[in-house]
């Protein structure tokens, strides 16, 4: 699994706003489904732009998947 899953600012924010453990509730399935398109996209040679724009990751977390494949 990536290791910057609790640098996702989306994460981030559930955390601030409901309390740690909730992420894992919120982002059981919707997270993991993110990962495995920005991952598909990446292999695909799809650009890094078109994947922040489907998964709403940025830029630079895209990166780190990239990195990881």
């Amino acid at each position: 699994m990536l290791k910057l899953e609790s640098e996702n600012p989306e994460r981030m924010r559930i955390i601030e706003k409901y309390g740690q453990g909730y992420d894992l509730i919120y982002f059981d399935g919707k997270y993991d489904a993110k990962i495995e398109i920005a991952r598909n996209g990446i292999l695909k040679g799809l650009d890094l732009n078109i994947i922040s724009a489907l998964t709403g990751f940025s830029i630079e977390y895209l990166k780190e998947i990239k990195k990881d494949i």
